[in-house]
């Protein structure tokens, strides 16, 4: 007769439950001590953990949070996809995409990749996609897009976009597809060679960084870029850090826009590595921010600090904590305002400075 539920556990039983709960503890810190980003060695750690016994075998398997680290690569096994999805269940999932599509036959992984997404998309919670070039990311992008129905990541909030190449050579090529706006509760935006887009948008963000933005030589690119990002930036009121790393135009172009204020940012990030002698910083001047407390420039040459100075003198009253990356040579002693003034930097490493 099989015992109801109310049935109280027998010793046998409690051991059993003692023995996973244990077992699970240990799994999981193994799995996190020998963490790996590639797939083979993933599944070699869960395979060897599961080779030892039966009993080991069931409690890897009976524990969601043990599969709920998903790494995609083209050319994995249809069978290990289905399975790890399978065991992860509902658990809360960090996804690792890797987009680095050579053949027909990854193309089509990313269709199979789409369609679990549209399956399991509440369950995500973030995801970090590794590009190889413009034209993969389009292809996702593209297959996610075509998705029916649309998938929409309620339980998202992270969002990593990286390239291990330089990508600015490609524009002529291809240009980056927006991706969906499908993560209203997006909390993290880490776009690396991306333009902002419609994805950004969400009051929840509260931090976004933009980096490896090539644009010194397209007036127009700039100026898309300049007013995406103020279209976007007007819909993240909550946000509290941003991180922004962009060669900007030669020339300045007027931009017509409404006040931005982001009354919540306190720590800004500003890099441009462009020698030559321009508006640098025009674009932070667009934004106003009560709040700032903490900044960090890194700026290369003289006159690029003192063009960064004049269109952002506002903003430098409230800095508390300065942090200043580069050539000593980039910076003078100057004054930023009327009590506090800008200090040398250490040639080989970043150096912080509180202002008082």
């Amino acid at each position: 007769m099989t015992p109801s539920v109310t049935s109280p556990p027998t010793p046998a039983t409690n051991e059993a439950l003692t023995m996973i709960d244990i077992l699970g503890v240990i799994f999981k810190a193994c799995l996190a001590l020998n963490f790996s980003v590639e797939w083979h060695n993933d599944v070699r750690q869960k395979m060897a953990l599961g080779a030892v016994c039966r009993c080991w075998k069931f409690t890897l398997e009976s524990l969601p949070a043990l599969w709920s680290h998903i790494i995609l690569v083209p050319r994995m096994p249809q069978y290990y996809i289905d399975k790890v999805f399978r065991l992860a269940k509902q658990a809360p999932k960090r996804l690792r995409i890797d987009l680095d599509l050579d053949s027909e036959l990854d193309t089509m992984f990313l269709s199979s990749i789409a369609a679990l997404l549209v399956a399991k998309a509440e369950t995500v919670t973030h995801i970090s996609v590794q590009y190889i070039s413009y034209s993969a990311w389009n292809t996702f992008v593209d297959h996610l897009s075509a998705a029916s129905p649309q998938p929409r990541f309620l339980s998202l909030r992270s969002f990593y976009a990286t390239s291990p190449t330089a990508l600015h050579n490609q524009l002529g090529d291809a240009v980056p597809h927006s991706f969906p706006d499908l993560a209203a509760n997006l909390q993290d935006l880490y776009l690396d060679g991306l333009p902002p887009s419609s994805f950004v948008v969400g009051p929840n963000l509260i931090s976004l960084s933009l980096t490896n933005l090539y644009l010194a030589e397209d007036d127009t690119a700039s100026f898309t870029f300049t007013t995406t990002l103020l279209d976007s930036l007007r819909q993240t009121p909550h946000l509290e850090t941003l991180f922004i790393d962009v060669d900007e135009s030669f020339t300045n172009q007027p931009v017509p826009h409404k006040p931005v204020v982001l009354p919540y940012l306190h720590t800004l990030s500003f890099l441009c590595n462009m020698p030559f002698p321009h508006h640098c910083g025009f674009l932070l001047s667009l934004v106003h921010l009560p709040k700032l407390h903490s900044l960090s420039l890194h700026l290369v040459s003289v006159q690029n600090v003192n063009n960064f100075i004049s269109v952002n003198g506002t903003h430098l009253s409230t800095i508390v904590v300065l942090r200043l990356i580069g050539d000593i040579s980039a910076y003078i002693e100057v004054h930023w305002w009327s009590s506090k003034a800008l200090v040398f930097v250490d040639r080989e490493q970043a150096s912080s400075f509180r202002l008082s």
